[in-house]
């Protein structure tokens, strides 16, 4: 008997060259539905327990959240990195980049990824099709705080995205120690 062969939607495929996933994974398309910080838990556990378990097993595939080498991921990563201030309260903070695929994030929420640094969080959803905020369409509606879709990898692309989520990560430690000023230089490019 033959073997079945099981074709990604163009938008999963999309996803799994990404973030360097092997040919043969096959996203959950079912998931609990959890509160939004419990998923955000759930995600960062997960990473670390799926990393943890391949560096056991030896395996050629890890996906390390603060040292990304999979497909697409360190360059995004560290065009964020890049933006961050090196030193923040005397501390050096790490950027951890947590995939979300086939969680409960990802399947309400449609959160595929997200950044977190220094105790906060910015989401991301990748997708060919061009969503944004206030879409008509319910389908188009971005619902991550940034879309990264087939522009953002062009030429260009990588560095906005990488000034704009640094943004965003800065902004939003602002607010979480109520300081409402800047933390350091950020270097815009």
């Amino acid at each position: 008997m033959g073997q079945i062969m099981f074709t990604l939607p163009a938008g999963r495929e999309f996803e799994r060259t990404f973030f360097g996933l092997p040919v043969s994974w096959v996203p959950s398309y079912w998931a609990p539905r959890l509160g939004f910080d419990a998923a955000i838990q759930q995600v960062i556990q997960d990473n670390w327990a799926q990393f943890a378990e391949a560096q056991r097993l030896g395996a050629s595939y890890v996906h390390n959240p603060i040292e990304p080498e999979m497909g697409r991921t360190p360059d995004v990563w560290s065009m964020v990195k890049g933006y961050l201030p090196e030193e923040v309260d005397g501390r050096n903070p790490p950027l951890g980049l947590y995939v979300a695929l086939g969680s409960s994030l990802d399947l309400h929420y449609g959160v595929d990824a997200f950044f977190w640094w220094d105790g906060c969080c910015a989401t991301v959803d990748l997708s060919l099709q061009e969503k944004t905020k206030g879409a008509q369409n319910p389908k188009m509606v971005l619902h991550a705080d940034m879309l990264i879709g087939l522009s953002i990898l062009r030429r260009g692309g990588l560095n906005w995205f990488g000034r704009r989520m640094a943004r965003l990560l800065i902004h939003r430690r602002e607010v979480l120690v109520g300081t409402g000023s800047r933390i350091g230089k950020v270097r815009w490019v």
